[in-house]
Order: structure tokens, then C-alpha cells, then sequence
């Protein structure tokens, strides 16, 4: 008897128990218009890209990636145009919108600011190679690869040198090598000899005094860069 009440009282629980029907039709309309939300967080990441480069040249990097946050708010405004019902837009699903729309914007915005498209950066000193030949006639060689001030404390602060720059100088376009210049000291700025086909550029001077020197370099597009060195 208690075996047949068990068992009635499971099939009386089985009968109650009606798991939710499947709406298909819903599911379907429900992913299509998440499907729509994503590909305009895509395609509206790229004017906005274009916009944080051109204001990236007036209000620098920060003022690049506010422009590139506003563009977050955007994706609301514009969701009607694209026939997406804001109100099927889940928290869970604003997540992967959010981080559709930014990589995408990062990954624009980068590619415009580098070459082909843009230019930003200026030229670079890669080596710098310094030979000091003493009064003495001691000759002293020194290699320089981080920009900066250096001090060489081998050399007498009292004496004459002669003096000798070879100076590895690239850009990810191509230098102006006209404007390619050294000033030592509070002397005049001088050009700098090129060597052919390389990016080596040669500055020689005799009975030198030890002072600060400073090399200058820009680009084709107007962006400059300077290296600054000291013997003392």
C-alpha cells in the first residue's frame, strides 16, 4: 500500500511539473537583433577611430580616447536606424558590444595613426658612436644607445679634443636629411655629412672643448626629435 501511494504521489508530481515551452520564434528574434546591435558596435567603431585621430592631433592621446568613449554612447542613439530593439538588449549582452565596439575602435585608430596613413612620431637615434682622440694622442671610443645625458668621466674637463660623431638616425618614413644638424656648446648648428645609402650621418671637429652636444633631426612630415649628450 505505502508502495502504490509513493508511486502515485510521483506521477501527481510529474503531472504538476510543466517545464517552460520552448519559444522558438522569440529565441530567434531575440539573437537577430543582438546579431544587428553587434555589427553596428562594429561599423560605428570606424568613423570613430577617424574622429580620435584628428582629435588626437589637437588634445593629444587622453583626448583621442575620450572621443573613442563617447562612441559607447552612440550605439544607443543609432540603434533604431539599424532596426534594434533597445529593450531585448541585455546587460550580458551590452558586454560584448562594449568590447566589439572598442577593440575594433583601438584597432582603427591605431592603424591610422601609423604609416601609410599618418605620421606621428619623430626620426630616432638608434647607436651613437663617439671617438675622442686626446692631446696624448689616446684615442677612446664610446658607444651611446640611450637617449639622454651621459657623462663620459674617463676625459679631462680641461682639454682640447678631437672629435668624431657617427650618428644611426632612422624614421619610420623617411628623414628630411637637409635637417639633419649638431650643435656643440653654445656654437653655431652645423650640418652633418650623410654617408650613402645607410642612415649614418658623420660630425667631425678638432681641438674641441668638452661641452654639451646636441643632435637634431626631422622627418618629411615636419616631426622633429633631438639627442643631447655631454662630455665631462
Amino acid at each position: 500500500m505505502a508502495k502504490k501511494r509513493k508511486k502515485t504521489d510521483q506521477e501527481r508530481e510529474e503531472r504538476e511539473y510543466q517545464p517552460p515551452e520552448f519559444d522558438e520564434r522569440e529565441f530567434l528574434h531575440e539573437e537577430i537583433n543582438v546579431a544587428r546591435a553587434t555589427i553596428l558596435a562594429a561599423i560605428l567603431a570606424i568613423p570613430m577611430g577617424a574622429v580620435a585621430y584628428f582629435v588626437m592631433l589637437y588634445a593629444g592621446t587622453g583626448g583621442g580616447l575620450i572621443a573613442g568613449v563617447i562612441g559607447i554612447y552612440l550605439i544607443k542613439i543609432f540603434m533604431p536606424f539599424f532596426r534594434v530593439e533597445e529593450a531585448l538588449v541585455k546587460p550580458k549582452h551590452w558586454l560584448g558590444l562594449i568590447s566589439t565596439y572598442f577593440f575594433a575602435f583601438l584597432a582603427v585608430w591605431i592603424l591610422i595613426v601609423n604609416p601609410p596613413f599618418a605620421d606621428l612620431a619623430g626620426p630616432q637615434v638608434l647607436n651613437l658612436d663617439v671617438m675622442v682622440e686626446l692631446p696624448d694622442g689616446t684615442i677612446t671610443n664610446y658607444t651611446i644607445i640611450d637617449n639622454g645625458l651621459v657623462n663620459f668621466t674617463q676625459i679631462d674637463v680641461e682639454a682640447r679634443v678631437n672629435i668624431s660623431i657617427r650618428a644611426e638616425i632612422t624614421d619610420n618614413t623617411q628623414l628630411d636629411i637637409s635637417t639633419v644638424t649638431i650643435t656643440v656648446g653654445s656654437g653655431a648648428t652645423v650640418s652633418m655629412t650623410h654617408e650613402a645609402n645607410t642612415g649614418d650621418f658623420i660630425y667631425e671637429q678638432d681641438n674641441l672643448a668638452l661641452v654639451e652636444i646636441r643632435i637634431d633631426s626631422m622627418d618629411v612630415k615636419g616631426n622633429n626629435n633631438s639627442f643631447t649628450f655631454t662630455l665631462v
